[in-house]
């Protein structure tokens, strides 16, 4: 079960929250669409493994808030304010809304599974050594005291002929105890030789 399924949906009851927070009877696709087209324009506006996570909540006066969890805040606030500032005015032109953004910024980036993946994603797209890359995310991740991490690759890995699977685990990772916190982010890497996946699951404790 843990292998098929989501960590963090398995855990929306126990000890995970829902990155959209609203509720909505008339325009509840029309929210979808705009809470969909807000995470793609900002994470597209920055480099990569610069985002964590995006929240969005919906006032009752129609206002959206815009939560934005980064290890680099200066990159997205720019300065004196200014990358802020036209990021709001972007999203308000696409949506047709107003917006706030507010910025927080994470302490371990190493032991976010979103950030470790975009990292590797990146570093693979750029032709470096695929065990490297994973090599050295696990050692960081070990060094910020994470419990467990575990990370899967699949695709033309090398640029061999034959697509294959490899999986990576360091420490524990309890994937079907749900009190256990579980980071876990899917991203795909666009190589020379075709699209690699890659998982990564990542235990705090």
């Amino acid at each position: 079960m843990g292998q098929k399924i989501n960590p963090q949906s398995l855990r929306l009851a126990k000890n995970k929250n829902w990155d959209s927070n609203w509720f909505s009877k008339k325009d509840y696709a029309n929210n979808i669409l705009e809470d969909f087209t807000i995470r793609k324009d900002v994470v597209a506006k920055f480099p990569p493994a610069t985002i964590e996570s995006i929240k969005i909540n919906r006032e009752r006066g129609g206002d959206v808030r815009v939560l934005i969890y980064t290890p680099k805040p200066g990159i997205l606030i720019g300065k004196s304010g200014k990358g802020i500032e036209e990021l709001k005015n972007y999203l308000e032109k696409r949506i047709n809304r107003k917006i706030k953004i507010e910025i927080f910024e994470i302490n371990n980036p190493e032991t976010s599974a979103q950030i470790v993946a975009e990292n590797i994603a990146y570093q693979l797209a750029k032709r470096v050594s695929w065990r490297r890359a994973i090599n050295m995310a696990i050692q960081k991740a070990k060094d910020a005291r994470a419990r467990g991490i575990k990370i899967t690759v699949s695709g033309r890995l090398g640029g061999v002929e034959i697509a294959r699977r490899e999986n990576f685990i360091s420490g524990s990772v309890p994937t079907q105890t749900l009190k256990s916190e579980i980071d876990f982010a899917k991203v795909d890497s666009f190589t020379k030789f075709g699209t690699i996946g890659i998982k990564v699951w990542i235990y705090k404790g």
